[in-house]
């Protein structure tokens, strides 16, 4: 009797728990099965821009529907509760890497449901790669854009006003020049301006400030201080300050935008001053070419070797082996010869083509000379002394850029309307390639060489292709315009991953 007591408990109670399970309470107390619901993520991982409000809706499935209701929600952000919203909303207001883990719980049973792996947002910068102009607003203020090129649509993509909206002050006035670098990784923009709190660092990605130039000197600022022009280099940079003396910060180990400029100006045999750097790319060569104004001669410093304590030796230019030909100009003392512009034309590890505009002193006319200078040894090998056919062309105020890797020479004429291009090459070609209903203000190249960049006074900014089927077909070609910039005064064409 006792034995058939306890099978006939056992048989109720399973039957009790059966019913219980199968039994739907419509009460709020019900508690849902275990299985009741599951979410994933649709991506694991997303990628935005700075300045994008990143969402996310993850996928979920419930085995009733109109269970949803009673299901409350969590974020996570490194272990801390982000928003207790449905939906994930992120503002990127800066580069940065994220692991984000989503919580979905039963209020019901207080059964929590999650995603098989975190969900990654990474925040990227769309200003990494592209056209970086500095312009004057009509009202007098500095200002930064910047032009991003998507090769996947072939569309171009404006954006002005950048250092405002990421700081929320003017950045100054006066503008001059802009130059953006890569220091260990980290892109920044050097950016020129004689008014309000004066020169600065500014975040190459977002744009933010970083240093006032002023500011950033070991001792006392060199006065008057009014940079005109500078070079980035592995282990230095280098300023030239209006009066020709050069400045250089050596990065030694200490964490980027943080690095002062040494308040003595650099120095070498015989004294120097600085009017011209040439905008090597030295990533590719780093040497720093240099003209001396006062010794008349051209300077070199290898900006990949690292000195004792930081630093950068700069050098006069070696004699050639075997002596300049008769009809070369000798880069050690250019005599009566006048010096006007210089640049690289093909830049190779530790190896540059340079070309120098020189005036003669004889018929006053311009001529082009190059030089092959490779860095180990040093070793400086003359090539040859040409006539530039833009002499008659060209005055004081005339822009000149040497177009790497392709020797070509664009230049601006007298009055700064026409834009002509010169084959240093062979010497023989010369043509117009545009004219313009304004004055030309900058004109800049991209890495790859086959477009430039013009700005125009009018605060018009073109981007043109100058590839070689183009040049041949004798008539330019537009790519993109940009317009309203009050002033254009300067443009440079940024890569972090190849300056």
């Amino acid at each position: 009797m006792k034995t058939k007591f306890i099978f006939t408990a056992i048989i109720l109670g399973f039957y009790t728990l059966f019913i219980s399970s199968c039994i739907k309470d419509k009460g709020n107390y019900d508690f849902a099965p275990a299985d009741a619901a599951s979410v994933k993520f649709k991506d694991q991982t997303i990628i935005g821009f700075v300045g994008d409000t990143i969402r996310c809706l993850p996928v979920r499935t419930f085995k009733d529907k109109n269970d949803s209701i009673y299901f409350d929600h969590a974020w996570y952000i490194a272990g801390k509760l982000y928003s207790n919203t449905p939906d994930f909303k992120y503002y990127a207001s800066e580069l940065t890497g994220l692991a984000v883990k989503y919580y979905m719980t039963d209020r019901r049973n207080g059964l929590t449901y999650t995603t098989p792996t975190s969900l990654g947002v990474s925040v990227s910068s769309p200003f990494r790669t592209g056209w970086l102009v500095l312009y004057e607003e009509a009202n007098g203020n500095s200002e930064l854009a910047h032009i991003t090129y998507n090769g996947a649509t072939d569309k171009f993509t404006d954006y002005t006003g950048m250092y405002q909206k990421a700081n929320n002050e003017p950045m100054g006035s006066k503008p001059y020049k802009i130059f953006p670098y890569n220091m260990r990784g980290t892109g920044g923009i050097f950016v020129v301006q004689r008014g309000g709190q004066g020169s600065l660092d500014v975040g190459g990605n977002d744009f933010k400030k970083k240093l006032v130039a002023s500011k950033s000197f070991t001792r006392e600022v060199p006065n008057p201080f009014e940079p005109v022009d500078l070079a980035f280099f592995n282990s230095t940079d280098l300023l030239v300050n209006g009066n020709g003396d050069t400045y250089g910060r050596f990065f030694n180990g200490a964490a980027v935008f943080t690095i002062p400029w040494m308040s003595a100006p650099l120095s070498v045999e015989k004294g120097m001053k600085i009017t011209d750097i040439w905008d090597s790319w030295y990533k590719s060569s780093n040497v720093a070419l240099m003209y001396d104004q006062l010794n008349k001669r051209m300077l070199f410093a290898d900006g990949s070797l690292f000195y004792p304590g930081g630093g950068i030796v700069i050098k006069p230019m070696p004699l050639p082996k075997n002596g300049y030909p008769g009809d070369y100009t000798s880069l050690q003392n250019l005599g009566d010869w006048q010096y006007l512009w210089g640049s690289s034309f093909i830049d190779n590890y530790g190896n540059v083509i340079g070309g120098m505009l020189i005036k003669s002193p004889t018929d006053h006319r311009l001529y082009f000379q190059n030089f092959d200078f490779k860095t180990n040894g040093p070793d400086l090998t003359p090539i040859k002394r040409i006539p530039f056919l833009g002499s008659d062309l060209v005055d004081n105020k005339s822009i000149y850029l040497a177009i790497r890797n392709r020797n070509y020479l664009f230049f601006t004429g007298a009055g700064g309307k026409d834009l002509y291009y010169f084959d240093v090459e062979t010497g023989m070609t010369m043509a117009k390639y545009q004219t313009f209903t304004d004055e030309i203000t900058t004109v800049e190249m991209d890495f790859d060489s086959r477009t430039i960049a013009v700005g125009l006074g009018n605060g018009t900014l073109i981007i043109y292709d100058i590839s070689d089927p183009v040049l041949r077909s004798g008539q330019s070609r537009e790519l993109h315009r940009l317009t309203g910039l009050g002033k254009v005064v300067h443009a440079k064409y940024k890569s972090f991953d190849k300056i």
